[in-house]
C-alpha cells in the first residue's frame, strides 16, 4: 500500500516537473524576442545619441546590453 502510494506520488511529481519545464521553456522563448529588440534599441541609442546623453544614462544603456542572457 505504502509503496503504491509512493509510486503514484512519484509519477505526479514527475508530471508536475515536466509541466514546469515546458512552462519555463515557453516563457524563455517568449521573452527572447522582446529582449533582443530592447538590446538593439539600446545599441542604436548609444550609437546615435551617445554624445547627447549624460554618462549616467550611457551607463544604464551599457548595463542593459551587458546583462547576462
Amino acid at each position: 500500500m505504502l509503496n503504491t502510494d509512493l509510486m503514484a506520488r512519484k509519477m505526479e511529481l514527475e508530471m508536475a516537473n515536466g509541466e514546469l519545464e515546458a512552462f519555463n521553456y515557453t516563457v524563455s522563448h517568449d521573452l527572447n524576442g522582446p529582449l533582443t529588440i530592447i538590446g538593439g534599441f539600446c545599441h542604436l541609442l548609444r550609437e546615435q545619441c551617445g554624445p547627447l546623453l549624460k554618462g549616467e544614462h550611457l551607463d544604464y544603456l551599457k548595463r542593459i546590453q551587458e546583462a547576462p542572457e
